[in-house]
């Protein structure tokens, strides 16, 4: 079996460091010529197609001018990027450099076949420190939880997972392997306490890593990126015709997220042309069971470009019956989730301290590393 060590330093080369700085900090670094200080880093990311393709976290680019964003390589070339295009839904964003010699690309895992307490490492920068590895196990492998949502204003509709690698501000964008050197996510936030005076931090900031982290899988990843490459521009989630039941309302008789019911379809949509009625309840999306909306929500979104096969109870005279959809339907040019009822606001209540992390106000939850 090969080691940890020798993975690692395979892998090191297909890892990139973002620089992103946001418009304010290069007028202040322009106005300020004395400092002679570069921008810093503001997040990870990886090497993504031999083309040149390279993947981060929407966020660490949400706030950069476009024409001043670079990769970092491991080799310690400086290469400017061109900003591909982003799905502020998916958090994930596309970047595109020059290819050059040596340049290595990542593989992907199945992130579908992840599991409780597998081996994970991850590459990245935090604390502007580039290319540190850490590790650690898989927590849970995926997290559909209403709580990030309803906190950072359904800042992104994919599926999370769970691991205790070290992960910082910084780290953001980065990829998390498999024992194998294969990207099984992308770390994305961390959950830990922020300072709020008297514990040598400026009040606001994070006090880093407590082992509570968290990924995007990289199946959705894949599936958003290769969007992204294809449409360019700023992508979002598909409106395939038809809304679901709000996944931050609970069920308070059962205290279980509520099922992907059907509320509304709308008319003249390729949604009601295939069939799907009001009061359905979807219970899988090509072939992958969804036992609540935001199940179902991430499965469309994989498919959006393409055609889906909906699995639905119905109910007929009394009785549940099942029945099959099969629904095509384009990405959007406008901003849109998949329907959901009022999908929410934009986040009132976070701030981005010095590091670009996304900080709640609780004194005792997360933030965006």
């Amino acid at each position: 079996m090969t080691d940890l060590s020798t993975v690692i330093q395979r892998v090191l080369p297909q890892t990139v460091a973002i620089i992103a700085p946001p418009t304010e900090v290069l007028e202040h670094l322009k106005k300020n010529p004395q400092l002679a200080v570069e921008p810093p880093i503001s997040g990870s990311g990886y090497i993504y197609s031999k083309d040149g393709y390279v993947i981060t976290n929407h966020h660490v680019i949400a706030n950069a001018d476009p024409q001043h964003i670079e990769v970092l390589t491991s080799d310690g070339q400086r290469i400017s990027a061109k900003l591909v295009g982003s799905s502020p839904a998916a958090d994930v964003a596309v970047l595109k450099i020059k290819p050059f010699t040596g340049m290595q690309v990542m593989t992907f895992a199945d992130s579908d076949t992840a599991n409780f307490g597998q081996p994970v490492f991850a590459i990245g920068a935090p604390k502007a420190l580039e290319f540190s590895a850490s590790q650690g196990i898989i927590s849970n492998p995926e997290r559909f939880d209403r709580r990030w949502r309803q906190r950072f204003g359904n800042v992104s509709i994919l599926p999370i997972m769970q691991t205790d690698a070290t992960l910082n501000p910084g780290n953001s964008g980065g990829a998390l392997f498999n024992a194998a050197g294969e990207v099984i996510g992308m770390n994305t936030f961390i959950q830990t306490p922020v300072v709020m005076g008297g514990m040598g931090g400026a009040i606001g900031t994070s006090m880093g890593s407590v082992g509570l982290n968290f990924a995007l899988k990289s199946n959705a990843v894949k599936a958003t990126a290769d969007k992204i490459i294809k449409k360019g521009g700023s992508l979002q989630a598909a409106n395939p015709g038809f809304s679901l039941q709000n996944p931050t309302s609970l069920d308070r008789s059962s205290m279980r997220d509520p099922e992907a019911r059907v509320t509304q379809v709308d008319s003249g949509s390729n949604a009601a042309k295939a069939g799907l009625k009001k009061g359905d309840m979807v219970v899988s999306v090509d072939g992958h069971d969804t036992p609540h909306t935001m199940a179902a929500q991430y499965r469309l979104f994989c498919a959006a470009g393409g055609t889906a096969t909906i699995k639905v109870r119905r109910r007929v005279d009394g009785k549940d019956k099942m029945a099959e959809v099969s629904l095509t339907f384009e990405i959007p040019e406008t901003e849109t989730f998949i329907g959901w009822d009022n999908p929410g606001g934009n986040g009132d209540g976070r701030s981005l301290d010095q590091h670009h992390a996304l900080i709640s106000n609780d004194n005792d939850e997360g933030i965006r590393d």
